[in-house]
């Protein structure tokens, strides 16, 4: 029973980190990645950021 219960949640975990570019909650947030390096190097350059960054959404640990 006990390992019928760790491959299930093996399983759980799989389905969870399969795709971590889509738009779920718990997926990695490109367009805030995207635009922090975008806004980082408009700056080294001296050029001006020309759009806000995009909104937040999902779950974020910083």
């Amino acid at each position: 029973m006990f390992i019928a219960y760790t491959y299930f949640a093996l399983e759980q975990i799989a389905e969870e980190l399969e795709e971590p570019f889509g738009t779920e909650g718990n997926d990695l947030p490109l367009s805030t990645l995207c635009h922090t390096i975008e806004s980082s190097l408009r700056e080294m350059q001296g050029l001006p950021m020309e759009t806000p960054p995009p909104p937040k959404r999902g779950v974020y640990l910083h």
